[in-house]
């Protein structure tokens, strides 16, 4: 009996031994699901990160759309606005003499001629219907040319005035040109313009040299180059123009300033 009654304290202890140990085994599981909820409480705050991150690349791809498409714009207009700046060819049909293919008179001041296009003949005048080709330069900022030369098989010689025009803005000019030696040799220069400096070297350039003390604002026939042909067989020639220097003054009249220019047309045809 005595023997039963030391057993059961001890079956007690074990007991309570085992009621603590399952109690804190309770109280672990409860710090395990408190600390689940709380790194729950973060993935959202990550989510969110993620799901800004992807609208704001959204964004920047739309931005840059637009500003690609705003540059695209922007050079379009360039474009469109240096196009505009061109000059306009027009072109009308008269009749005309087979012996005087020249710049027809009735052309304006803005208008340089490009030559002719044949369109039928009338057997009983021989004369033909033909267009006349132009070029405005009325918005084409010094514009060099000159009007296509027609030059028949029984001339000895081809008159070509050098104009520089259309809207004109200059003061200084350097020109070198030159030409096809097989079909031109230089003769002389017809008509200087007073400020012109007008000279042909032993290699065949021709030098025009052209200072004024204020700025031109309207055509200046530079000079008038006669070249003596050396054939008579049917061809398509041109003078080579060659700017060395361009300039205008500036507001004050103590310095040069660069401008802008063009080269129309330099045509001569044989016929």
């Amino acid at each position: 009996m005595q023997t039963k009654i030391k057993i059961l304290p001890v079956i007690l202890i074990v007991s309570a031994i085992m009621l603590c140990g399952c109690g804190d085994k309770k109280n672990t599981n409860k710090e395990e699901t408190a600390d689940t909820p709380a790194e729950n409480s973060e993935i959202p705050a990550e989510s969110l990160s993620a799901s800004t991150e992807p609208d704001s690349g959204t964004s920047t791809t739309e931005n840059t759309s637009s500003v690609t498409d705003n540059v695209f714009s922007s050079e379009t207009t360039a474009a469109d606005s240096e196009n505009s700046a061109e000059t306009e060819k027009t072109s009308e049909t008269v009749q005309v003499k087979a012996d005087n293919l020249n710049r027809p008179a009735y052309l304006k001041g803005t208008e340089v001629f490009i030559g002719w296009e044949e369109n039928d003949t009338d057997s009983d005048t021989q004369d033909n219907s033909l267009t006349a080709e132009t070029e405005n330069i009325s918005e084409t900022e010094n514009a060099i040319f000159n009007d296509t030369v027609y030059v028949g098989d029984n001339a000895e010689y081809a008159d070509i005035p050098v104009t520089i025009g259309g809207n004109a803005y200059f003061s200084v000019l350097d020109l070198e040109i030159t030409f096809d030696k097989n079909i031109f040799a230089f003769d002389s220069f017809g008509f200087t313009d007073s400020d012109s400096e007008c000279n042909c070297t032993d290699d065949g350039k021709i030098l025009i040299s052209f200072v004024s003390t204020e700025n031109i604002t309207a055509d200046v026939n530079l000079c008038s180059i006669r070249l003596k042909k050396l054939s008579s067989q049917p061809a398509e020639t041109n003078l080579n123009y060659n700017i060395k220097d361009i300039a205008a003054w500036n507001q004050d009249f103590t310095d040069y300033v660069n401008v802008t220019y063009k080269i129309v047309n330099d045509k001569i045809v044989i016929y």
